[in-house]
């Protein structure tokens, strides 16, 4: 019993709100709303507002726009989901696997905060065999990571450039990408000199 009273206090409540809203933005000049005992259902509010709108005229509505500041964490996302499109593409594209774009989430040791970066695949190789060259692994030719990576950095500047001149869609996803940048740069430090 009291479960079914209280669900027709919400449905009173909800129709009331709505009409009360519609008052507010519209400046209806009276309100009709069902009481608790109404059996009136939700169908027949629809019947409600399409009366009261058309009693008024359209040029006694007011149009409230709300503006706001899109959220840190948006603009990031949409920079991840810009850069990982852009490698993704990339990577399609690109003959020689060595120089193909992962993008993914990573959480660095000490740390619970993922961060998150994308690395060609010879970058995981180089540093995945120096661990196991720590760990006493041996695993390929005992070269430091950074300098098999130094090594082989400079072709693949070559095969992103080459790429992305030949290619008008790469070149389109890097300018959405680097557009993207620069909106979360630009907004961080509008944001810092408040």
């Amino acid at each position: 019993m009291f479960l079914q009273r209280k669900l027709k206090f919400r449905r009173f409540t909800t129709l009331g709100f709505v009409l009360l809203l519609l008052y507010a933005t519209i400046g209806m000049s009276r309100i009709t709303y069902a009481d608790e005992d109404d059996q009136q259902s939700l169908a027949n509010m629809d019947e409600i507002v399409s009366e009261t709108v058309e009693q008024e005229s359209p040029e006694t509505i007011e149009e409230i726009v709300v503006y706001g500041d899109k959220p840190l964490h948006a603009l990031r996302r949409e920079v991840y989901r810009v850069e990982e499109s852009f490698f993704e593409l990339y990577s399609s594209l690109n003959q020689d696997d060595d120089f193909d774009v992962r993008c993914y989430y990573e959480v660095p040791s000490f740390t619970h905060i993922r961060r998150h970066v994308c690395r060609a695949k010879f970058v995981v190789d180089a540093t995945s065999a120096e661990a196991g060259r720590l760990l006493g692994k041996a695993v390929g030719p005992a070269m430091p990571a950074e300098v098999a990576i130094e090594a082989k950095k400079e072709r693949f500047r070559e095969v992103i450039e080459t790429l992305v001149a030949e290619h008008p869609e790469l070149l389109q996803a890097l300018g959405e990408y680097t557009n993207a940048r620069q909106v979360l740069e630009s907004e961080k430090e509008r944001r810092l000199e408040k």
